[in-house]
């Protein structure tokens, strides 16, 4: 495989500060926050060159954390339109 199968996650959050202080904690990083037309991103740290996806928690009212909706996982693949044949 000439990529990671996994491109980009979004983890839902309902509060935004409370969730990055959470993750910057944890794994001792910076994330960045920013208003994308009212959805609010928090990016977690890319590593160019390296493997692995990188994500970003998300606050908008079309996600929903809880303990049944989980974060969204985005696949990556050469060509869409030979998948979906």
């Amino acid at each position: 495989m000439d990529f990671n199968m996994v491109g980009w996650f979004e983890i839902p959050v309902k509060d935004m500060d409370r969730a990055k202080t959470f993750y910057e904690k944890v794994f001792n990083i910076t994330i960045t926050v920013h208003d994308l037309g009212g959805i609010i991103m928090g990016w977690f740290p890319d590593a160019p060159g390296k493997k692995g996806a990188s994500g970003s928690l998300v606050k908008h009212e079309m996600y929903t954390p809880s303990a049944t909706d989980g974060p969204l996982i985005y696949f990556t693949c050469p060509d869409l339109n030979k998948e979906l044949l």
